[in-house]
């Protein structure tokens, strides 16, 4: 009994200085010490409002408007389509006016000289828009006062555009070709193909009594 109370007493004069010494470097060591609200506030220095993340727009283009360099671009881009389409469009309309009146000058021509193959009077009619309707008229076997009908609106034009195809295909008849030849006129190239060999082409009935 006095052994043990001796064995119990020597434990306890070991253990408990080496407790004290112990503790403290434990707790120094222990990777799951709790972290106190002071060491996160002085450890996080930087915060969301620190960063500024807006962009001064005025700053970055001030240079531009100040200048007014944006409206000169804007305005050189705009005064140069203006300037195009302009070049365009007159372009456009030239050609348009000189195929025009390229066509007119050979159609008047061509009517002129098959008028003058027909022995027709006045043939310089050809040349006048309204006249030239009388010529065609009169050459096609087709009375001139049919181109009243032209004040009905609507149909009379057409009915003048039927009358002027027949006394077309008269008008081929009579430079002795085929009569349907003169349908042609229905398609604008053949048409003036079709007008070109009455004017200068040769009267096959001429050629037939020739032979």
């Amino acid at each position: 009994m006095k052994n043990s109370k001796k064995f119990l007493i020597a434990l306890l004069a070991i253990v408990l200085p080496m407790s004290v010494f112990v503790k403290p470097t434990i707790a120094q060591e222990n990777p799951i010490a709790p972290i106190s609200e002071e060491s996160i506030e002085t450890e996080s220095t930087v915060t969301y409002e620190d960063l500024d993340f807006d962009i001064d727009w005025d700053d970055l283009f001030g240079d531009l408007e100040e200048n007014n360099l944006v409206d000169k671009l804007e305005g050189k881009d705009s005064t140069a389509l203006a300037k195009f389409m302009a070049l365009f469009t007159s372009t456009v309309l030239v050609f348009a006016i000189l195929l025009g009146l390229a066509r007119y000058i050979y159609s008047a021509l061509t009517l002129q000289k098959t008028a003058e193959k027909l022995g027709m009077k006045d043939t310089w009619y050809a040349w006048i828009p309204i006249l030239r309707k009388i010529l065609l008229f009169n050459m096609g076997n087709q009375n001139p006062y049919l181109l009243l009908l032209a004040l009905i609106p609507g149909i009379g034009t057409l009915v003048i555009a039927i009358i002027s195809i027949v006394a077309t295909m008269n008008i081929c008849e009579k430079r002795g070709h085929d009569k349907m030849i003169g349908l042609l006129v229905l398609i604008p190239l053949a048409g003036l193909i079709l007008w070109g060999v009455l004017a200068w082409g040769e009267d096959k009935k001429a050629i037939e009594k020739t032979k």
